[in-house]
């Protein structure tokens, strides 16, 4: 993860070294012919409405689906604060050999995501930022039996759940591509470290118990990319200075 994340930082400043060579961000939204910066007029405070919803199969028998909704302040053009609540959720089906399924598995998510944001950038339809981010929410998993047969009687194991809370925070770099003056698409690529404490019920098919345990801590580095898209819903922008 760390070399990843080593060669997207390496291809990230080469690209910005580019753009910081051909165009340095500016007020005059014309300079040799070059386009306006988009978000040129967004310079006093605006307000973003932000979010998205996604939803696919994977393969045949693994189901991702994702929503997200929140809120984003910019301030002086450059520093902004979001607030989001995401569902985050996982749906995994145990086949047998005959392609039919025998039980799932589900995995749920729900958490508040905080973050900061410097734009150190802005060229034609694109802001480039820096970003400082929390998250902080809930994790549940748990089995559903689908076949005959595969039941919590029959099946123990069917029975084994986890519960448990989790903090994340970490830091990365990302980009607002505008397709007007309001509405844009926003990715950010992040490293963090997961800290997360559970609580489980797991049957041990060897010894034929349940074997229980609580407020297990645990921690460790994360590679995390996050997509959203936004909409401006109020754009403050500054008065034409007046001249004689």
């Amino acid at each position: 993860m760390k070399k990843i994340f080593e060669i997207f930082t390496l291809s990230f400043s080469l690209i910005i070294g580019h753009n910081l060579n051909a165009q340095n961000y500016h007020d005059d939204p014309f300079t040799n012919n070059e386009k306006k910066v988009i978000s040129s007029d967004d310079k006093t405070f605006s307000i973003a409405l932000r979010g998205k919803v996604f939803g696919f199969f994977i393969i045949e028998d693994i189901y991702f689906s994702t929503a997200t909704l929140g809120g984003e302040f910019l301030l002086g053009g450059r520093h902004s604060l979001g607030i989001d609540y995401t569902y985050f959720g996982w749906q995994y089906e145990k086949d047998d050999d005959k392609d039919m399924a025998l039980y799932e598995t589900f995995e749920r998510r729900g958490y508040f995501y905080f973050d900061y944001r410097y734009k150190f950038l802005s060229h034609n339809d694109y802001d480039f930022y820096f970003n400082l981010y929390d998250k902080m929410g809930t994790y549940h998993l748990w089995y559903q039996g689908v076949s005959e047969g595969y039941n919590s009687w029959e099946k123990p194991f069917l029975n084994d759940k986890t519960d448990g809370t989790f903090n994340q925070i970490g830091a990365g770099v990302g980009f607002k591509r505008y397709i007007n003056e309001r509405f844009y698409f926003d990715l950010n690529v992040n490293g963090g470290k997961l800290f997360s404490k559970n609580t489980s019920s797991m049957y041990n098919d060897s010894l034929k118990i349940v074997e229980n345990s609580y407020n297990v801590k645990s921690k460790k580095n994360v590679f995390y990319i996050r997509i959203n898209f936004g909409y401006k819903l109020f754009i403050k922008k500054q008065k034409p200075s007046l001249t004689n």
